[in-house]
């Protein structure tokens, strides 16, 4: 086991919301709540938010409800629509001092609340707390170590300004009060959702790493990081919003080589989306050639 289940006696243990987007995801949402009715920590109310689903997943969860009754339900606004368009209205609707996100395809592990909780507890000035996650495609299960941001404020300004991306969404716990200040969750952004929240979050609060393993995040052909354009589009949206932050603090260097990156994911979902062979090896011809440039200045060196 990658963590050892803990006691939990006489602690401090305010509510935390766990916000799971969902959408067509009947046949496996069982898998994520699951685990968090195993939590350790049991002051939770686990919000699920159903972006339109066309399977039953509405009356199925309130199946689920009879038997956890923690279970909140809700649906995206009419004329909204995505990922980040569920999460908010999870947000909204949300009564925990802190907000944890799980996608409905993950699982979190029997400790990975209390141990971002008692995190926070500890540092009151914090914004954000996350841990590592588990990757799990098929039988093979590899761990994905994330880096911890320098210990100023400054230094981790620079440090996210510098590398756009940090952490998966599955492991990241937010404190509530926090999206007062820095607003809801950019609805038009496809692509890089975890890292427009991190970075938000990141630019303006302590950001901490727990050090621990929080969530299992399974991969499938299905998930958002199959299609290539999502991706390119997040990436737009992030240079966009934060061109002037990266010039200034960072340097116009570092600018230029986002968007040497940003053109590599432009070969690769082109390369992708091509239907000729000869149109596929021409563009993975040039994204093999841009990311071979780009990727020894970065941290994260992956798509």
């Amino acid at each position: 086991m990658l963590c050892d289940k803990k006691i939990i006696e006489n602690v401090k243990m305010p509510l935390v919301s766990i916000i799971m987007p969902t959408y067509n995801r009947k046949n496996i949402i069982k898998r994520a709540i699951d685990s968090c009715s195993r939590q350790s920590y049991e002051n939770i109310e686990i919000v699920v938010c159903d972006d339109h689903s066309t399977d039953g997943t509405e009356e199925y969860i309130q199946e689920l409800r009879k038997e956890e009754t923690r279970i909140v339900y809700c649906k995206t606004p009419p004329g909204h629509k995505g990922a980040n368009a569920a999460r908010n209205e999870g947000i909204r609707i949300a009564k925990g001092k802190y907000i944890c996100f799980l996608d409905s395809d993950d699982e979190i592990l029997e400790n990975g609340i209390i141990d971002r909780v008692e995190l926070f507890e500890q540092n009151p000035k914090a914004g954000m707390v996350y841990g590592n996650a588990v990757c799990q495609k098929g039988n093979k299960r590899n761990p994905w170590i994330y880096r911890k941001v320098p210990a100023t404020f400054r230094e981790a300004r620079k440090d996210m300004l510098k590398e756009l991306s940090l952490c998966i969404q599955s492991t990241i716990m937010v404190r509530t009060q926090v999206f007062a200040k820095i607003g809801l969750l950019n609805e038009e952004q496809k692509g890089w959702t975890d890292d427009g929240l991190v970075v938000a979050v990141g630019l303006r609060y302590p950001v901490l790493h727990s050090g621990k393993f929080i969530a299992i995040i399974h991969k499938s052909e299905e998930c958002m990081t199959g299609n290539k354009w999502n991706l390119y589009q997040g990436l737009c949206v992030m240079l966009a919003r934060y061109k002037k932050e990266i010039i200034s603090e960072v340097s116009i260097w570092r600018y230029f080589l986002w968007k040497i990156r940003l053109l590599s994911e432009f070969c690769y979902a082109k390369e992708t989306t091509s239907k000729s062979r000869l149109q596929q090896n021409v563009w993975k011809k040039l994204h093999q050639g841009l990311r071979w440039f780009w990727r020894k200045y970065f941290i994260n060196g992956f798509e």
